[in-house]
């Protein structure tokens, strides 16, 4: 709230108000990315063509993680760019691996 002072303090009164229970920012954070996941498949739908790319790290407990980078450029030339996925590899990270999490 001290940096709601800072910033925006005639908005104190409506930052108080927000909700912040562990089930509450759950479902928030899950509405957001519903909504996101939607408004890539509207937009990909209108690509012409597109490319995809894949990144793959270890975390600290050394699991594989992959990121699922999509790019696309529709009929008037407007190029998006987005993360159209994200997965933990348990087991091994073969080429075959990668292609059946993609």
């Amino acid at each position: 709230m001290k940096v709601v002072e800072h910033i925006c303090p005639e908005k104190k009164k409506q930052f108080g108000t927000v909700s912040l229970l562990k089930q509450t920012v759950t479902c928030r954070v899950d509405d957001i990315a519903s909504n996101l996941h939607q408004q890539l498949e509207r937009t990909s739908e209108k690509f012409i063509w597109y490319s995809v790319t894949l990144d793959e790290s270890t975390d600290v407990s050394d699991t594989a993680q992959m990121l699922i980078f999509i790019r696309g450029v529709d009929e008037n030339f407007k190029i998006t760019e987005d993360i159209a996925g994200f997965c933990s590899m348990y087991n091994m990270t073969k080429g075959r691996d990668v292609y059946y999490e993609l």
